[in-house]
C-alpha cells in the first residue's frame, strides 16, 4: 500500500512505524531512491529535450533544395504542367490523389485574379522525423485580389531530394470561385 506518516515521525510502508536506527536507515533509503530517480528523470527529460530540439533543424543544404522543389512546383503549376507535378510527388503522394484531383486544385489557383508571386512564409516551417522519414512542413502564400491563398506543403526528405508528399490550398479566392 501507500506509505502512512507513523507516529514515531518515520515512513512506513503499512508496516508497524520504525524507530531509531531502523528509522534512519529507512529514511537514508528514501532520499537514495529519491536523488537517483531524480537523476535519472533529469537526464532522460535532457535527452527528449535535446531530440526535439535536433528535430526542429533542417540544414541550409536541405532548406534551400526543399525551396527549388517548390519553386519548380510553382513554375510547373503556372504552367499547367500537372502530370509533371504528380509524377515529382512522393509514392505516399500519387496513392493518396489523382492528377483529376491535382489539376482541379492548380486549376483553381491558375483562376484566382490578380495573384502576386508565392511567397514562403518563413515563420512558419516545420520539421519532423519518424520511423517513416524526415519531413518538412512550408507554408507559402499569395495575396489576390480577392484575399490571400495559404499552400501548405509537406516534404520529404530523402536521397534523391525533397518531394512532395502532400499540398495542401485554402483562401477566400478559392471559395470564392464557381463550383463545377
Amino acid at each position: 500500500g501507500r506509505p502512512t506518516r507513523s507516529s514515531g515521525g518515520c515512513w512506513s510502508g503499512g508496516q508497524r512505524p520504525r524507530r531509531g536506527l531502523a528509522c534512519q536507515r529507512n529514511l537514508i533509503w528514501q532520499s537514495v531512491v529519491i536523488e537517483r530517480w531524480g537523476a535519472s528523470m533529469r537526464l532522460f527529460l535532457a535527452a527528449i529535450a535535446g531530440c526535439c530540439a535536433l528535430s526542429a533543424c533542417i540544414s541550409e543544404q536541405d532548406m534551400s533544395a526543399v525551396e527549388s522543389t517548390i519553386a519548380e512546383f510553382h513554375a510547373r503549376q503556372a504552367a499547367g504542367d500537372d502530370m509533371a507535378i504528380y509524377r515529382a510527388g512522393s509514392m505516399a503522394f500519387k496513392t493518396s490523389t489523382t492528377v483529376a484531383q491535382l489539376s482541379s486544385l492548380n486549376d483553381a489557383i491558375r483562376a484566382a485574379e490578380g495573384c502576386s508571386p508565392p511567397q514562403r512564409d518563413k515563420a512558419n516551417m516545420s520539421t519532423r522525423v519518424s520511423t517513416s522519414g524526415s519531413f518538412v512542413t512550408v507554408l507559402y502564400v499569395r495575396t489576390c485580389a480577392r484575399g490571400t491563398i495559404a499552400e501548405q506543403f509537406l516534404m520529404r526528405l530523402g536521397g534523391d531530394g525533397p518531394e512532395v508528399e502532400g499540398y495542401h490550398i485554402s483562401g477566400e479566392p478559392i471559395l470564392a470561385l464557381p463550383r463545377v
